[in-house]
């Protein structure tokens, strides 16, 4: 077996792997961590128009909820489609936001949500913002850049109702604060070594 110089056999090895002394281990905090998931469980939504993902986490930073924008239990998209549609509004009268969902998940389980903290990508519409305010929820944690997002492709349609919601949120003492952070992609640390999740998880599906 022929022995490969040093140099090239250290070469090979770092370009595979990438060492917690020549990198920071990317420790989330609990707000990167909640936002994340924000957009992730999101990605659970069948509107095809926007998808919107809630997560509520409780003083100690414990996960208690989550939600996405979708029809309520035991309903289907017709076959059309028109009950997803954003023509004539119909989708607003079946599909249910992300922030009640996830309130609604914690009921079903009876787990009380006062004193609780709800992490969004946006501001709440009016009708969210009731429900958060009325279940005792305390805290609303926006992401920053999703809101920027949201304002730049939504044209300012949403503003009027988002002003109401802050309004509401000073008024009833909930405490609203904007974050801004980038969002975790996922990494495995191994024996001192951070792996490239995406290349070393979906190494199957990869070679297919």
């Amino acid at each position: 077996m022929e022995l490969l110089p040093f140099n090239q056999v250290y070469s090979k090895f770092v370009n595979n792997f990438v060492f917690i002394w020549d990198c920071k281990m990317k420790r989330p905090d609990w707000d990167q961590l909640y936002i994340t998931l924000c957009y992730l469980v999101g990605m659970r939504s069948r509107d095809d128009m926007t998808h919107v993902g809630a997560v509520i986490a409780d003083s100690d930073n414990v996960l208690v909820s989550t939600g996405y924008n979708s029809l309520p239990r035991n309903i289907e998209i017709d076959k059309e489609g028109k009950r997803i549609s954003r023509e004539n509004g119909e989708k607003y009268y079946w599909i249910e936001h992300a922030e009640r969902n996830a309130i609604y998940n914690a009921a079903r389980r009876g787990t009380p949500l006062k004193g609780c903290k709800i992490y969004v990508p946006w501001l709440p519409c009016t009708d969210c913002a009731r429900a958060i305010i009325q279940t005792g929820i305390s805290e609303v944690i926006v992401h920053r850049n999703g809101q920027d997002f949201y304002d730049k492709h939504t044209d300012g349609k949403w503003a009027e109702q988002h002003r109401r919601t802050t309004e509401m949120f000073l008024e009833a003492g909930v405490r609203l604060r904007y974050v801004t952070c980038n969002i975790v992609v996922p990494e495995i640390y191994m024996n001192g070594i951070i792996h490239n999740a995406y290349e070393y998880l979906n190494r199957e599906e990869n070679e297919k």
